[in-house]
């Protein structure tokens, strides 16, 4: 059960560390895409302020060197502008999400995957006073690059994390199992439960137990009392015949019929004893050793030996053979 209760913990802990992990990389992937959309919605109208103070290609040039890129698109779909490439060599942008929704709705977003190098462009377009588009982008890392680029320090998290929860399901286990492991102690002692810091809900099944000792031992007491005095009454019974015997009042046809009885009480003494033996490995079956190395060969000629003088009397005779065997088990059983 120990075992077990360690594993699940294991389990449940690696399980949470990696649910965990997943959970927060989504959320940090969530905000960070969110915060670039952002950024690029306020430096989209930032370059619109500047877009209307003077000559348009000229003042969205002087942004060239930023780390987004500039394009200005016009009406038609014709690049204007691009801080990253020669406009004339664009073609069209009118199928663009972001331009068709800035045209139609003054705003337009998408994000737009690169399988190629693995990496996510966002865009941000805002329609001007004068019909045209202006348009940000920028290009960042895809959670997919994310997670190859952390894959070394995910690995050693992981890592931590499993041996930080085998020990941590250890201690727990340990924590967990302590109060049933002072329960055979309790009850050896009759100490009160309350006070060994056992769980309450366990203190009924002590209770229970300790009744069940306490009407095994005094079971016990009154099998032994009648047990003592079930031989008593044979032993009494072959003694006062045996006396007879040897005093010689016996004689004849009546030294037969006292051997018989003497026989007969004996035979009921050796039922007893042998009511008393199975008791008796009952009671002790759990606390025998399986670790004797024991000669079945040996133990069967031993059995040969011991039967031979009752067998030998109905006529029947019992040979052993084979080869020496040795195997694990309780000698003396």
């Amino acid at each position: 059960m120990e075992r077990k209760i360690v594993l699940h913990l294991f389990y449940m802990g690696v399980i949470t560390a990696v649910i965990g992990i997943l959970v927060t990389t989504a959320f940090y992937y969530t905000f960070f895409r969110r915060e670039v959309r952002d950024n690029l919605a306020h430096e989209c109208h930032l370059l619109a302020q500047c877009y209307d103070s003077g000559d348009p290609i000229t003042e969205l040039a002087r942004f060239t060197g930023e780390d987004f890129r500039i394009t200005l698109i016009e009406k038609d779909g014709s690049v204007l502008f691009e801080s990253s490439a020669d406009p004339l060599e664009m073609p069209n942008h009118l199928d663009r999400p972001e331009i068709r929704y800035a045209m139609e709705n003054g705003t337009g977003t998408d994000t737009r995957f690169s399988d190629t190098i693995g990496t996510e462009d966002y865009y941000y377009a805002l329609r001007l006073d004068d019909g045209n588009i202006l348009r940000v982008s920028i290009q960042a890392d895809s959670i997919f690059s994310l997670f190859e680029r952390s894959l070394v320090i995910i690995l050693v998290i992981v890592i931590v994390i499993i041996v930080a929860s085998m020990l941590v399901s250890v201690k727990l286990t340990n924590n967990l199992i302590a109060p049933f492991r002072r329960i055979p102690e309790l009850i050896r002692t009759n100490s009160p439960p309350e006070e060994s810091g056992i769980y309450p809900e366990v203190i009924p099944l002590v209770e229970e137990i300790r009744n069940a000792r306490n009407t095994q031992s005094e079971m016990r007491q009154e099998f032994t009392a009648n047990v003592s005095h079930e031989l008593k009454t044979p032993l009494t019974s072959i003694s006062g015949y045996a006396e007879v015997i040897e005093s010689g009042m016996a004689q004849g046809a009546e030294c037969v019929e006292f051997a018989g009885k003497i026989k007969k009480e004996a035979a009921r003494m050796l039922t007893l004893i042998g009511d008393i033996l199975r008791l008796s490995e009952l009671d002790s079956i759990g606390d025998a050793s399986l670790e004797d190395e024991v000669d079945l060969n040996s133990a069967a000629a031993e059995c040969r030996d011991r039967l031979m003088q009752q067998a030998e009397s109905r006529g029947i005779m019992i040979n052993v053979s084979g080869e020496s065997t040795v195997v694990k088990g309780a000698g003396q059983r």
